[in-house]
């Protein structure tokens, strides 16, 4: 070794601790980042796939929370779409579950403003579309809370189901689990009491 070389400097114990401590704090740092970013890009890439499944979706103007007395005053001409989004409804909600009855218009907007979503099948299906359907609605009620899935038949519509969610409609020419089931993540459970 020359002599106008100098010796590297030995660190103290307490000054390696110190470094070591660093060191840790800035791998625990980028990981952190790591995580936070890979989480932005899943909930970007989620959002995106969400989009494209409620690709044609409807929304609607509200067209009122007002309650009525009896289904004879229901009046679809105060309605903005059919089946109904929003509007004068019955006080109580029909219970949530797949129908093979229908239900009147009155009873389900109600279900609507409670954060249900209510879809709509054409009765004429053939049968292995109606046992989708009757799962998704299962499927979609357990632990639901409160609000949750109801499946009626519907006669005139020439889609095979449509969903509805208060003041937003989503048609499906053929039905289409992963395009509902998009569907009610979105919706379900979102109260519109005024």
């Amino acid at each position: 070794m020359k002599s106008n070389e100098k010796k590297p400097k030995q660190l103290s114990k307490r000054e390696r601790e110190a470094k070591k401590a660093k060191t840790i704090w800035i791998s625990i740092g980028i990981a952190a980042a790591a995580v936070i970013a890979l989480f932005i890009i899943l909930s970007i890439q989620q959002n995106r796939e969400q989009a494209r499944l409620l690709q044609g979706e409807e929304t609607f103007a509200d067209a009122g929370h007002e309650h009525i007395a009896d289904v004879a005053e229901f009046d679809p001409s105060n309605y903005n779409s059919d089946p109904p989004t929003s509007g004068p409804h019955m006080g109580n909600v029909a219970p949530k579950g797949f129908y093979e009855e229908t239900i009147h218009d009155a009873y389900l907007v109600h279900n609507l403003e409670d954060g249900f979503v209510v879809l709509y099948y054409r009765p004429d299906l053939a049968a292995e579309k109606l046992d989708a359907i009757r799962s998704f609605a299962e499927k979609h009620n357990r632990g639901a809370g409160h609000s949750g899935v109801v499946a009626v038949p519907r006669e005139g519509i020439a889609e095979e189901a449509i969903l509805t969610a208060w003041t937003k409609m989503l048609r499906l020419p053929s039905y289409d689990d992963a395009k509902a089931s998009a569907f009610v993540s979105v919706y379900v459970g979102i109260d519109h009491h005024q």
